[in-house]
């Protein structure tokens, strides 16, 4: 018998070995994980292989084919493409009233098969063909329409669901081509056994295989998760873990829920209304992280009130959940949602615990550089606070043992002779260092009004132009050669002292940090609804380094001298309070050693409809 073994026959033998291993591995899926996707599809191929059973045994003639065996195999070959509807509605979803159909085209051909005389049947078989071709082309259209909408092992699930079909088609299309009955046979079996390993692949993926597809978003996890705690924005960082946990396991979306320990809740920042979730909740989600354990949940029970907090978008009907904890501290609990049970397996879980040990490793490492950055931060705003307490206390002491000693020497002289005139000298001495030292307790109240936006007041028609000239004429130096291309008049809605303030300085800064002299050069000109104004010198410039941090509180450039250039490096930082608050912007262009030029541009118009209102007189009295 060997001997005369064909190749058509050594085809059709192995075939039939095929699907009798399929069946029976469907089967016991079936029996072991009842799921739908699995008891359909132990029905699909637990009916092909019994048929191709009956049909071996009465080609070996051990059993006599009659009626009733060709109407059960007739039934099996015309189940088929409607078995694959339902799959594919286990998988993807079919609409209610295409299953309605189907099921009733189905109900009706078995009907026929069985009931109908043998004439009929054989008058009906074009359009019966027909019916299986379309119902598999319909399998084949939603395919590929999910396919275009899926991702990881659910995209390559699909991918092997569509195949099938297609060879299923040619399968029943190779019986009907004008071959030689063994050429016929031949092709028959071929498109069968690819039909069939493609379905079962596609429905119900082996472990090695599932893991296999798994792979690559996996890997790609577990790279790109070293570089996870640099990303600055939080919700950027959990959105990447949420986006590779979901692409590992195929599913549409996945969500972290973090533990707030001072409210006892679950917080999801990533949701599009952020929500939160009591311990005593029951929902999976919740269970999993109060008893520290992953959980696989089917036939979720659907809440709308839940949906529309969340905005899940979805009917969720399966859920995985694995907590999030590291060294026995609790952060939180990774999902991971479906709204159909096939997309997952029981081994699922083993890997969303894995990313969720992962997502720890990374929620824990952004935990520590944020501290890192905090103690930095504290250390970098102390060492500032001593900086600037250095600073004050250096400047404010001149001026405070000027007013003593001269307040002393006055005292002296009027004790030894009440009668002399007052010392016009020494009380110019006094008022001039009261305006000094008024000066100073004015920048520092600034300074907390800035911190709290408020520096801007009432605001009313100012000519930028006269503003310039005036801080000219106060900033003037034998140093010094002020230039100012202006037009004779550019008027815009300001706070006048704040502008003045931000006028003297910039021209201060410019003749300050010009020790050797040069010309400054001021322009102003107007460009629709703004006011540009440009301040340059030919002074030491500015460090590329100190560039980015010029306009913060207390922050003074590397190559500044604080013994030849005092100050608490609190004007740049008014500027640009100054500035922002009149709806504007303020740039800087600079190098080291060759100048500076900084630029303002101001709207023309208030863009506030209500200014802030407060108190405030720069030039009043000191108390």
């Amino acid at each position: 018998m060997l001997v005369s073994l064909t190749a058509s026959d050594f085809l059709r033998y192995i075939s039939w070995l095929v699907f009798f291993l399929i069946g029976f591995w469907s089967i016991i899926r079936a029996i072991r994980r009842p799921i739908p996707v699995n008891i359909n599809a132990g029905l699909l191929f637990g009916g092909l292989a019994a048929a191709i059973a009956l049909g071996a045994l009465v080609q070996f003639e051990l059993i006599t084919a009659n009626a009733l065996i060709q109407s059960f195999i007739a039934t099996v070959l015309i189940a088929t493409p409607f078995m694959l509807v339902r799959l594919m509605d286990d998988v993807i979803g079919v609409p209610s009233r295409l299953r309605r159909i189907f099921t009733g085209a189905f109900v009706f051909s078995v009907a026929l098969i069985w009931l109908a005389p043998p004439e009929m049947i054989m008058a009906l078989a074009v359009p019966l063909m027909l019916v299986l071709l379309i119902t598999l082309g319909y399998v084949v259209f939603i395919g590929l329409r999910a396919v275009r909408r899926t991702h990881g092992i659910t995209q390559r699930r699909l991918i092997a669901v569509s195949l099938g079909s297609l060879f299923l088609g040619l399968n029943f299309a190779a019986g009907q081509l004008p071959l030689t009955p063994e050429d016929a046979r031949s092709l028959v079996d071929l498109f069968g056994v690819a039909a069939g390993i493609s379905y079962y692949i596609g429905f119900v993926p082996p472990h090695w295989l599932r893991q296999l597809w798994q792979g690559p978003e996996l890997r790609a996890f577990l790279v790109s998760s070293a570089s996870l705690p640099q990303i600055k924005d939080n919700s950027e960082l959990y959105q990447a873990i949420e986006r590779g946990a979901a692409a590992a396991l195929g599913a549409p979306y996945a969500s972290i829920g973090l533990w707030n320990e001072t409210n006892q809740v679950l917080v999801f920042p990533t949701a599009e209304a952020p929500g939160e979730l009591t311990i005593s909740s029951d929902l999976p989600v919740v269970q999993a992280f109060r008893m520290q354990k992953p959980l696989f949940v089917r036939n979720v029970t659907y809440d709308p009130d839940l949906d529309a907090k969340f905005r899940l978008r979805s009917r969720i009907r399966v859920v995985l959940a694995a907590p999030i904890s590291i060294g026995g501290e609790r952060l939180g609990v990774l999902c991971v949602y479906g709204p159909r049970v096939s997309l997952f397996a029981d081994d699922d879980l083993n890997l969303l615990k894995l990313l969720a040990d992962q997502a720890a490793v990374v929620i824990e490492s952004r935990q520590l550089n944020e501290q890192t950055a905090r103690l930095r931060a504290r250390e970098e705003s102390a060492r500032l606070k001593e900086d600037f307490l250095s600073a004050a206390a250096h400047d404010l002491k001149t001026p405070l043992t000027t007013l003593i000693v001269q307040a002393q020497l006055s005292e002296r002289r009027a004790i030894r002779n009440p009668a002399a005139p007052p010392d016009l000298i020494g009380l110019r001495r006094l008022v001039s260092e009261s305006e000094r030292l008024r000066t100073m307790v004015l920048e520092l109240l600034d300074g907390a009004r800035a911190e709290q936006d408020q520096l801007v007041g009432q605001r009313e028609l100012v000519d930028l132009v006269d503003c310039v000239r005036a801080a000219v004429a106060r900033h003037e130096s034998a140093q010094h050669t002020f230039v100012v291309e202006a037009p004779e008049q550019l008027m815009g809605m300001y706070d006048p002292g704040r502008i003045a303030q931000l006028l003297d300085n910039l021209t201060e800064n410019a003749v300050k940090y010009s020790p050797e002299g040069g010309v400054i050069t001021i322009r102003l000109w107007q460009n629709a609804a703004t006011i540009h104004l440009t301040v340059a010198d030919q002074g030491i410039g500015i460090p590329s380094t100190d560039l980015p941090h010029l306009f913060e509180r207390f922050h003074r450039g590397v190559n500044v001298d604080d013994r030849k250039f005092p100050g608490w490096g609190l004007g740049l930082s008014m500027c640009r309070r100054i500035v922002h608050q009149h709806g504007g912007q303020i740039s800087v262009a600079s190098r080291e050693g060759g100048g500076s030029t900084f630029s303002v541009a101001l709207p023309v118009a208030d863009p506030q409809s209500q200014p802030i209102q407060h108190t405030y007189n720069r030039s009043g009295p000191f108390l």
